[in-house]
């Protein structure tokens, strides 16, 4: 065979679908390579896990070339075997890359077990068949339990992603419904297209399902704010302007108190860690009536429903000392002004008179480090509340 015959039979018996994946995949990594406001972690998860898929297509293709041939047929059990074991390995990579915690916690160790009992399975899979074998002719065989193969891997993706999706990203419970059916589609549709196609296009599946995964984390990496966690002031506009005929819409300004003299004092690592605390704290008694956001610096905002709910929770944090303890170990130091929105009125109108009221309680505060604290309500006088 000379050299344009092996050409063309490399080209003629190439695995159009490998080709896909290939192109897609690089297509998502020399995508993220040029998008400089892309967070380290997707960046990094996304040249792993794209490399991983490609190796396997590689594979593939190369098992394609070999199939049917007798002497091969060593080559062609190894490159089934590749195939088939790294979609297992393809979340973990990608997870451990977005949120490096992730495999260190309890969820995550049950996980990388479950993903180990199943690689440990495929490569001792010469030995069983029970997922596939490949005959004296070097042809492929389904095994008997080949079919809980997709299964797993479903069930695993499903719980990886969405479970770094629920630790990293502070979501309101709408976009998390909104998340899950995502994810619930995207993973039947894996498990029907495997199954159908009986593992023929696994690599485009992958392919595709990472230009997904990696779509929806840049977007969910675009509306958090990076310190602590919340949404940002992007999507602060947005929903503004969503809200606009909300009846009975709650609007709080939020201002933490002395980041500036702990970044001075103690370095901005720890004015990080006080800011983000302070939020978190904030944003785990207010969360269930609304969305706190993040618009810059020590400000937030908060827009909501239920003012005497809201108003019963602030006065609460008001009497609390210190922020939440899984937070961190830092005093609790608020200003803030509610009202509610009048109907002629924008959300930035009543973002403005609560940040009226706001500054008229920041005036009055004490002791910065203690917990003696103001606060204000839209019509009422201010009240100091001191130990």
């Amino acid at each position: 065979m000379n050299i344009g015959q092996f050409l063309y039979y490399l080209v003629r018996y190439a695995n159009v679908w490998c080709l896909l994946a290939i192109v897609e995949c690089l297509f998502v990594i020399i995508s993220t390579r040029e998008n400089h406001i892309g967070s380290r972690g997707v960046k990094s998860a996304v040249y792993r896990t794209g490399s991983l898929i490609i190796f396997a297509a590689v594979a593939d293709m190369v098992t394609d070339y070999a199939y049917g041939i007798a002497s091969l047929r060593q080559l062609v059990f190894l490159g089934y075997t590749i195939v088939y074991t790294i979609p297992m390995i393809v979340p973990i990579v990608y997870s451990s890359a977005i949120d490096p915690t992730f495999l260190k916690s309890h969820f995550g160790r049950v996980v990388l077990v479950i993903a180990a009992m199943y690689v440990i399975s495929m490569l001792t899979n010469f030995k069983h068949g029970l997922y596939f074998y490949v005959d004296a002719g070097a042809e492929y065989i389904q095994g008997s339990v080949w079919y809980i193969r997709p299964v797993l891997l479903a069930v695993n993706y499903f719980a990886i992603f969405a479970e770094i999706i629920k630790k990293k990203y502070i979501l309101s419970m709408g976009e998390i419904k909104t998340v899950n059916h995502l994810l619930t589609l995207f993973i039947v549709g894996v498990i029907y297209t495997d199954i159908f196609y009986t593992g023929e296009i696994i690599e485009l599946i992958m392919a595709s399902g990472f230009s997904f995964i990696t779509s929806m984390f840049n977007n969910l990496e675009l509306k958090t704010d990076q310190v602590t966690g919340l949404a940002n002031r992007a999507v602060y506009t947005q929903d503004a302007f969503k809200c606009k005929d909300f009846k009975g819409l709650v609007v709080v300004s939020i201002d933490i108190n002395d980041l500036k003299k702990i970044n001075d004092k103690d370095g901005h690592a720890i004015g990080d860690a006080y800011l983000r605390a302070s939020a978190l704290t904030y944003n785990r008694h207010l969360g269930q009536y609304g969305k706190l956001y993040r618009i810059g610096g020590d400000e937030f905002v908060f827009l909501g429903a239920d003012s005497e709910a809201v108003s019963r929770e602030l006065e609460l944090l008001q009497a609390q000392k210190k922020t939440d303890a899984e937070f961190g170990d830092f005093p609790l130091s608020v200003a803030y002004g509610l009202v509610e929105k009048e109907k002629e009125e924008t959300v930035f109108d009543a973002v403005n008179r609560a940040d009226t009221l706001m500054y008229k309680c920041k005036r009055r505060m004490k002791n910065p480090y203690g917990n003696i604290m103001i606060h204000l309500s839209d019509g009422e006088e201010e009240k100091t509340e001191e130990e």
